[in-house]
């Protein structure tokens, strides 16, 4: 009876050592930690975050009165039994147990902290190439940029679109006021009723048209979203399985990826390779499907203008404003002054503000053309798909399909790290990648409808036009125009909006941010699973 009560009691003091190990191992370590491995001993001395090795030792011998054989099998039961619970079973080629234990060193500090402790308020005091404030160039408009946006008035693109029936309002209003100052009519005014009472329909019909084409400008914004997305997966997928995939065809996947927004921009705005057109190739260079290089640059750059080897600057914004459509080629979006533009353009590609008064060279006009940035990429997928996607009438299109082929051609992997699996999802990612095309189609080709649109142009021109003869008998002549001109400005200027983002792909959304932002990521995703 006396010896059941004693094992029972060695039993207890054996489990209640174990669970004082196992929560002293819970502890992080600090400072100095002794290991011991295989019987021999070890101090390694730990900095901020490091791992130590720690090994169960051999059971220590335990005296006392009784029976000491008894003893002996009770911790040789004890060590034949494996752990279990927190620490898992041991393996039986190990004869100790091994736990990574991170160990935490609260006093020690590095170089870089000593410099700086606050992450969020030294960033302008790091040296160069550590952390530096980012400067936006996007042409946000804040509370305090009121006196520069009254300023700047003159210059508004709004303005310009508008210009003509402004000014023919303006000219109609100051000829009723000249004939009233002249002749004095004896005349019952018209009054003002007739216009407050169709006011409130004519602001239904501003409001709901911009408000329409406001979420048609969101669509757009957020099918470019989904582009990144998709993209951002297959290239982070072909990374992980680089080895898989084949180096080769990780690269043409990524190239075919960098090359898809901007294709999809293209030909969201109208423009396709073709070679009947100016960038036709020459005898010599029969081999490329399409010539968009160097020499289309440099026609470019002489139709803008381009003495020597630079434009001036006031003729490359001449010319900006005569071709929309090489303005939406170079991503010149209309919200923005063309100073401003270029140097949005010019810190996006060279991250360096630009000289305001230098003119535009060739390298930099070629830096900016889309075109040439979406031929870059094709060429380095190589030469059958390049040829390709420029004999196609939908180059977004024939791009997912090539990322398709890519990916079908992968063999399975014969340890299973690449099977059905993986292959149906990089699939289902390309489908995605598909499916914003018919998304951003479906704004460019379904317009909102012409009836509602002429309805609002016709009602908008009646009542801004018969205004002057209901105000011409009360407003002094020489504030009639000034009070009807800025009236009609409002009014026209907020239809002209809704007229200009309806289509937010022809250059109010700023697209090349988002693809030159989307080509970066996918370098450096790829470079960091090499």
């Amino acid at each position: 009876m006396a010896l059941a009560s004693r094992t029972m009691l060695l039993r207890r003091l054996v489990a209640l050592t174990a669970i004082t190990g196992a929560v002293s191992l819970n502890n992080p370590q600090k400072l100095r930690t002794t290991a011991r491995f295989s019987g021999q001993s070890c101090r390694s001395a730990v900095t901020r975050r490091s791992v130590i090795r720690y090994t169960a030792t051999d059971p220590l011998v335990i005296g006392g009165s009784g029976n000491a054989g008894d003893d002996e099998k009770i911790y040789a039961a004890a060590s034949a039994a494996p752990p279990s619970g927190l620490f898992g079973a041991r393996s039986s080629i190990e004869p100790y147990l091994a736990l990574e234990i991170p160990v935490v060193d609260e006093t020690a500090t590095t170089k870089e902290e000593e410099e700086g402790s606050s992450f969020g308020l030294d960033l302008e005091m790091r040296r160069p190439g550590g952390f530096a404030p980012v400067v936006d160039a996007s042409g946000k408009t804040q509370s305090k940029d009121w006196l520069h946006c009254l300023s700047t008035w003159p210059q508004s693109y709004v303005l310009r679109r508008i210009a003509n029936p402004l000014a023919s309002i303006v000219v109609w209003s100051s000829l009723v006021a000249a004939w009233y100052a002249v002749f004095n009519p004896v005349a019952k005014p018209l009054g003002t009723g007739m216009h407050t009472l169709v006011g409130g329909a004519l602001s239904l019909l501003l409001v709901f048209r911009t408000n329409t084409a406001y979420n048609r400008f969101w669509d757009g914004r957020s099918i470019f979203g989904s582009v990144a997305t998709a993209a951002r997966d297959v290239v982070e997928f072909a990374g992980l399985y680089r080895r898989e995939i084949g180096v080769q065809r990780a690269d043409r996947v990524a190239s075919l990826l960098k090359a898809f927004p901007i294709a999809l921009q293209l030909h969201l705005q109208g423009f396709r390779f073709s070679p009947t057109s100016g960038g036709a190739p020459s005898a010599a260079e029969a081999t490329d499907a399409a010539c968009v290089g160097e020499k289309e640059v440099l026609r470019l750059f002489r139709r803008m203008g381009g003495e020597g080897d630079v434009i001036a600057r006031d003729h490359f914004v001449r010319a900006l404003r005569k071709s929309p459509e090489v303005a939406a080629a170079l991503g010149v979006p209309t919200d923005l002054k063309a100073e401003e533009a270029l140097d949005q353009l010019h810190r996006l590609k060279y991250d360096a503000p630009r000289d305001p008064e230098a003119g535009v060279g060739l390298r930099e006009l070629a830096a900016y053309y889309a075109p040439l940035d979406l031929w870059r990429a094709l060429r380095r997928a190589g030469a059958e798909t390049r040829d390709a996607v420029a004999r196609s009438s939908n180059m977004p299109l024939c791009i997912t399909t090539s990322i398709a082929k890519e990916i079908k051609g992968v063999a399975y992997a014969p340890d299973d790290s690449f099977t059905v699996r993986e292959r149906l999802y990089l699939l289902k990612r390309v489908a995605d990648l598909r499916s914003t095309i018919a998304r951003a189609e479906r704004i460019v080709q379904t317009p909102v409808p012409l009836h509602y649109a002429r309805h609002t142009s016709r009602f908008l021109s009646v009542w801004c036009f018969t205004l002057p003869l209901c105000l011409a008998p009360t407003v002094p002549a020489v504030v009639l125009p000034v009070v009807v001109g800025l009236a009609s400005w409002a009014l026209l200027g907020l239809r002209e909006i809704g007229l200009l983002i309806e289509n937010p792909f022809r250059r109010s959304l700023q697209l090349t941010q988002c693809t030159d932002a989307l080509g970066r990521e996918i370098d450096e995703t790829l470079a960091l699973h090499r």
